[in-house]
């Protein structure tokens, strides 16, 4: 009984291990929100794209059902790129939880204004993004966007 107990003990003690092991470059993870933030208000819209998974979900208060898929998620998202003043988009805060070696969650808040609206309050919104580790990056494979308070 008790050679079970310590082989039963051990099992869980390994596979505790391997589920809670360090995630591969979470520092990479992090980065991820601010990188969007960046191209998006450059309208760098190839380094957007080159955010999102192939299969990439989005959902945002103007998208009634998802988007998905990262060329649709780019048109999406270009639309506000198509005149004659672009977005600024800004991360308030962020927090990244690694899940097991390739995925990770990164939640906060953001805000996202216009440039020929800056005396005019950003809207501000809360995000919970999925991340997935693939062939040695990190890539958005679900984005939900709600709005602030």
């Amino acid at each position: 009984m008790r050679r079970f107990l310590s082989i039963g003990i051990s099992a869980v003690l390994l596979v505790a291990c391997k589920t809670t092991a360090p995630t591969a470059n979470i520092a990479g993870a992090r980065g991820i929100v601010p990188a969007l933030a960046i191209a998006f208000s450059a309208c760098d819209l190839d380094k957007v794209a080159s955010l999102y998974s192939d299969t990439a979900e989005f959902l945002a208060p103007d998208t009634p059902v998802p988007v998905i898929g990262r060329a649709a998620v780019t048109q999406h998202l270009s639309g506000a790129c198509t005149l004659t003043y672009k977005p600024v988009m800004r991360v308030l805060e962020q927090r990244v939880y690694p899940l097991g070696r390739e995925g990770a969650v990164a939640s906060g808040s953001y805000s996202i204004g216009r440039t020929d609206k800056r005396d005019e309050a950003p809207w501000s919104a809360s995000f919970v993004i999925a991340l997935v580790y693939s062939n040695g990056t990190w890539l958005i494979q679900s984005q939900a966007t709600f709005p602030g308070p």
